[in-house]
């Protein structure tokens, strides 16, 4: 690939040379490169993923045709993401993630605190706890509260006791404003 400087002769070059040279735009520069191969027919994964993009392109424009929604994409614009557009395109191919369960304050007591810390590369919408027993048993389920000061930061304070930790499932549900969803689960 190459990259053409400031040439005022190919200031305004764009397309294809016949069958040879593509010249692209990209960031505000010029590059020239090989024209790229169609491939005759898809794999299955590719074709997935085809189909998973257009659905993101159709999320990411229904979003922008709600004004409350652009509005809260076009907050999300960094210099990577240069537009709402992109933002949301984005939110919707990728799912939230739960990088932490702190569970040593968990101690089958009413008022207990789960933490965790879970991040999106846009928002995150909400997270919800589950304990189940060994017979899993569902023992209480709730929202996490996002705490003060912080945008990953999560805890959770038990309401219900529980006697017999060993064996204790605690899952996590995260959810982005494009519903996506994470799951994490942690066996005590």
């Amino acid at each position: 690939m190459s990259k053409v400087g400031n040439n005022p002769i190919m200031a305004t070059v764009n397309g294809k040379l016949g069958d040879i040279v593509v010249y692209r735009r990209v960031r505000g520069k010029l590059i020239m490169c090989k024209p790229p191969k169609k491939r005759d027919v898809l794999t299955p994964s590719q074709e997935e993923r085809k189909e998973r993009f257009l659905e993101a392109v159709a999320y990411a424009k229904a979003q922008l045709a709600n004004e409350t929604s652009k509005a809260e994409y076009t907050s999300g614009i960094t210099p990577r993401l240069t537009s709402a557009y992109l933002v949301a395109l984005t939110d919707y191919l990728r799912a939230p993630e739960i990088k932490d369960l702190d569970v040593s304050q968990y101690n089958g007591a009413i008022g207990d605190v789960l933490e965790m810390k879970v991040s999106d590369d846009f928002k995150v919408v909400s997270v919800q706890v589950e304990i189940r027993d060994a017979a899993k048993a569902l023992i209480e389920r709730g929202d996490a509260v996002l705490r003060e000061a912080s945008n990953s930061k999560w805890s959770y304070t038990t309401t219900k006791p529980n006697v017999a930790l060993v064996g204790t499932t605690i899952t996590i549900r995260a959810k982005d404003k494009a519903d996506n969803t994470t799951v994490l689960e942690k066996v005590l």
